[in-house]
């Protein structure tokens, strides 16, 4: 049996409520499934080689458009129907740094 907890953000207060800790639960089941079976992926990781040494020349690919995918948002939010977001995480080991 698992306790059901408030959870309190800065800005509001989530009370705890049994039928969302089910929802919750089931919610985590069909995720784990899906991408079990390939159906979600995770996010690509991009490991810099260099760690911290070459972090400009990522930016630069960064913003030379290397890395994009589109997303729907909704229609009040934007007047656009999609908007340029990152299809790669990528990541910075700082042990990889040279020193």
């Amino acid at each position: 049996m698992h306790i059901l907890q408030e959870m309190a953000l800065d800005w509001i207060t989530f009370p705890s409520n049994p039928r969302f800790y089910a929802l919750g639960q089931t919610f985590c089941s069909l995720l784990a499934k899906l991408l079990k079976q390939g159906v979600l992926r995770t996010t690509p990781v991009k490991l810099v080689p260099n760690g911290l040494k070459d972090v400009q020349e990522w930016i630069q690919y960064q913003m030379d458009g290397k890395v994009w995918c589109f997303v729907w948002q909704l229609a009040l939010l934007t007047t656009d129907n999609h908007t340029q977001i990152s299809a790669e995480k990528i990541t910075y080991r700082i042990a990889d740094t040279p020193k």
